[in-house]
């Protein structure tokens, strides 16, 4: 039996890009998105940001365009024949150059984005290749029960490689793992494309201890897969958890409302009075059908209740 370990994870730096995790090598040109790693090409750590890198080449084009620029200067200038004609030659160059500074100002975003572009496009199989040694790397400590250390390369690598492998190995990681709330937890970019019960056994782990990260595409995956969920020995559980989880928007319960139905019974009391509050007045829809199951549950369950009679009365 395993027994899973209470960690800490690494804290997840927020980018408004994903590529601004890779670091490009200038020792060997390889790539990688693991922080605080040699470089798994030649074990070095000469590493710069992708940013860095364009911004490097454009200091170079700079120069080079400096360097053509003065050579024309300097050639009109030795072309002049008189002081007149030397005069208009470097006043045309100080207005050349005011007006190229002007332009490398202007056009520095957009330039450093092109610069990006050009880089990722050209250098596209090596950073897939280092992408795939570091998830290399990443399998390495699961084989040896670092499953934390696995997450935090595999969380990395999976900002930009979003295949099902990916997802699956981080799957596994986690479920070796004790789940708090505490924890920096993510569960709709770990969407498999088909049943998976590590997956399943996941999220119902999370659902325990952190409803807020179950929004509609996971309440989707459950309707699509919960036949299947409800043979598990804690499937029941998970998609009352979940329907816990559906009664923060109208838009989620409107779409889970066959799960609310069948797990009303289980709702602890806080949450089946927001229900009541959200149904409450609905004419036609889901919303209606599960206003009149409120109703009778409520007779049922708090027919005496002055909280739950007040809700009916305001409508």
């Amino acid at each position: 039996m395993n027994i899973k370990r209470a960690v800490q994870f690494r804290k997840h730096i927020k980018l408004s890009h994903q590529w601004q995790r890779l670091r490009y090598c200038r020792a060997c040109g390889s790539y990688t998105v693991l922080p605080e790693e040699p470089c798994s090409g030649c074990g070095s750590q000469s590493f710069v940001t992708l940013q860095e890198y364009a911004a490097t080449l454009n200091k170079r084009l700079f120069y080079t365009e400096a360097l053509v620029l003065a050579a024309f200067l300097g050639v009109a200038a030795l072309a002049a024949r008189d002081f007149l004609e030397l005069g208009i030659a470097l006043l045309g160059a100080a207005v050349v150059i005011a007006l190229y500074v002007v332009l490398k100002k202007h056009f520095r975003t957009s330039e450093e984005i092109f610069r990006l572009q050009k880089i990722t496009e050209r250098h596209m199989p090596s950073i897939r290749e280092g992408l795939l040694k570091d998830a290399l790397s990443a399998g390495e400590d699961m084989k040896n029960d670092r499953h934390k250390e696995a997450y935090e390369k595999l969380r990395e690598v999976g900002s930009l490689l979003t295949i099902e492998h990916i997802k699956n190995l981080k799957i596994m990681c986690l479920n070796q793992l004790i789940i708090r709330k505490d924890m920096e937890l993510e569960l709709e970019t770990l969407l498999p494309a088909a049943y998976n019960k590590e997956f399943i056994t996941y999220l119902y782990e999370v659902s325990k201890v952190n409803k807020s990260l179950i929004r509609q595409s996971v309440l989707d995956y459950l309707l699509t897969h919960r036949l299947r969920i409800e043979q598990l020995p804690f499937g029941k559980e998970l998609m009352s958890n979940a329907a816990v989880a559906s009664l923060r928007m109208r838009p989620y319960i409107e779409r889970f409302y066959p799960v609310i139905l069948d797990y009303m019974d289980s709702l602890p009391k806080e949450r089946f009075l927001r229900l009541c509050k959200l149904v409450n007045g609905a004419t036609s829809g889901p919303l209606a059908r599960l206003q009149q199951a409120c109703r009778e549950a409520a007779k049922v369950r708090y027919g005496f209740d002055p909280d739950v009679q007040a809700i009916w009365q305001e409508g």
